[in-house]
């Protein structure tokens, strides 16, 4: 309540004094309930969940909506408490029930359940995500604008200005914008030297395959192509057929572990044998991604012009939120990258030595 009383009620209090305060019967201080002359209410109400973790003030509690400010604050269970308690009351009649949360970026499950299902178009119907970034306000000034981008950290600024979710402030082994980009538009296949492509098997049931394509010149590597995908064998290995077909290929390697021998298999009954090579990994999967990653951040260039929802796109949110010390969930592009990054310097070391 101290929290609201400092930040949301200036907010509230200069929306009645532009006209609405005509409307207010009584603000009862001591409940937070403010009454309307028809006989609305709007009941200020903090989370307490310190203090309440069963959540017994929502108990009883007769509303049509909330809205929940710092959304990403509250416990995921107090979400779907607000969302049993909406639509009990009755005494309005047939109102609308609208359940609205602010917040800026986060990792947390506001992220999982509302941003990541937007962007991979998979929200429930009723559900809807909003994109709401300061360039959209036609009334900040451009001086201020620009003092943001002089000012904050480019991290920061990458998260709170422009809106990007998948960005962790801290501990990303590879932040956006340290690696390089190119636009497929601008591509121009002039002086290649190679095509590789690399393929990491999916193990568990919620791993991705992650078939990734660079075209090689001197001193750089295009990420051209991408497969990233938790369907099945029968799905997967047909694509990556014709992935390597479509790229004219000279090799592609395929983890040889757990699933990869059976891919294998199923690769060289479609494709020339001796352009499918088996790798075995032994050493740990962490250790290997950071070993590359000096390599990568130097040479690789990925696409910057991407569909949202597509498969380079998975990959690259995958890849941008690999933590430092190899705590994320999943590993499937970084592991992949760093797998193409291996196989490119040990078959092409001298368009690399002495760069």
């Amino acid at each position: 309540m101290p929290t609201l009383k400092r930040n949301l009620f200036p907010t509230f209090n200069s929306i009645l004094s532009l006209g609405l305060q005509q409307y207010v019967k009584d603000w009862n201080q001591q409940t937070q309930v403010v009454t309307f002359t028809n006989g609305s209410e709007i009941i200020f109400m903090a989370e307490s969940f310190d203090t309440d973790k069963e959540l017994n003030r929502f108990r009883g509690l007769e509303i049509n909506g909330a809205g929940i400010d710092e959304i990403n604050e509250i416990q995921e269970k107090t979400f779907y408490k607000v969302i049993e308690r909406a639509g009990s009351w009755t005494g309005g009649g047939k109102v609308p029930i609208r359940i609205i949360g602010t917040c800026n970026p986060s990792h947390s499950w506001v992220k999982e359940i509302f941003y990541d299902k937007w962007r991979d178009n998979k929200l429930p119907e009723g559900w809807c995500y909003v994109p709401a970034l300061i360039t959209d306000n036609p009334y900040i000034e451009p001086e201020y604008l620009e003092s943001l981008i002089k000012n904050m950290p480019p991290y920061e600024y990458e998260v709170f200005v422009k809106g990007n979710w998948d960005l962790k402030l801290e501990g990303v082994l590879y932040s956006r914008d340290e690696l390089k980009y190119f636009e497929l538009k601008d591509f121009k296949e002039d002086a290649i030297e190679a095509v590789m492509g690399y393929i990491d098997v999916a193990d568990q049931g919620d791993d991705s395959l992650c078939h990734v394509v660079g075209k090689i010149f001197k001193g750089k590597i295009f990420i051209t192509d991408v497969i990233f995908s938790t369907q099945s064998i029968d799905t997967t290995a047909p694509l990556c057929v014709s992935l390597i077909e479509k790229t004219k290929a000279t090799y592609t390697r395929v983890e040889s572990n757990n699933q990869g021998g059976g891919f294998i298999r199923e690769l060289r009954r479609n494709v020339s044998p001796e352009k499918v090579l088996p790798v075995t990994n032994s050493a740990n999967k962490h250790t290997r991604i950071l070993l590359e990653y000096g390599f990568i951040k130097q040479y690789f260039y990925f696409r910057n012009d991407y569909d949202k929802g597509s498969d380079y796109d998975k990959f690259m949110r995958e890849l941008l939120s690999y933590m430092k010390d190899g705590s994320s969930k999943h590993d499937d592009a970084p592991d992949g990258v760093s797998g193409l990054s291996k196989m490119i310097q040990s078959f092409l070391p001298h368009l690399f030595n002495g760069l």
